[in-house]
């Protein structure tokens, strides 16, 4: 099964998109998609009950810990929720990270001060993660805003989703 947020036609549509192309690869494999609304959706997903889910995550802070820990970490927002299997897979030290655990790698990496090393950690994550299938990044969603041209002061802020208003002015 494979649950959508009601409402959410972005994340519908994805889904049903799995949904054809995974059944195209192998018939014998089923599918149901099915929306819920977000209350039950988010306690299905905070406990565990949801094989596979779509959900999204705006950066709280320009590093890439900030979604390398929610998705890949045993203890991250989404890791957490994937079941006890992923939480013992990212926990296992294994010969691919050199005999450390994702987990642990992913510790390291938020406390290592030089820049290069901390990239290379985040890359060997980014590697596993891919390699086994820890998640799908699916769509990154594109905004635009329009304004007025006497509207002054606005930016792009990739930290912040919708307008922050205290930032504008008006100039004639």
């Amino acid at each position: 099964m494979l649950l959508y947020n009601t409402g959410n036609e972005v994340r519908r549509t994805v889904a049903e998109m799995i949904k054809t192309y995974v059944e195209m690869i192998n018939p014998k494999f089923k599918i149901e998609v099915r929306g819920e609304q977000w209350p039950t959706y988010l306690t299905s997903y905070k406990n565990g009950y949801l094989p596979a889910f779509i959900i999204g995550w705006h950066a709280d802070y320009p590093d890439p810990h900030n979604f390398i820990q929610t998705y890949y970490h045993s203890a991250g927002t989404y890791g957490y929720a994937q079941g006890e299997n992923f939480k013992k897979f990212v926990s296992t030290p294994t010969p691919e990270l050199g005999g450390k655990s994702c987990d642990e790698l992913i510790e390291i990496a938020a406390n290592e001060v030089d820049p290069e090393i901390r990239q290379k950690i985040y890359e060997d994550v980014q590697r596993f993660a891919i390699d086994h299938v820890l998640g799908i990044a699916l769509y990154e969603g594109m905004g635009f805003s329009v304004r007025r041209s006497w509207v002054k002061g606005w930016f792009h802020n990739p930290m912040r989703s919708g307008e922050d208003y205290y930032y504008l002015w008006k100039e004639e």
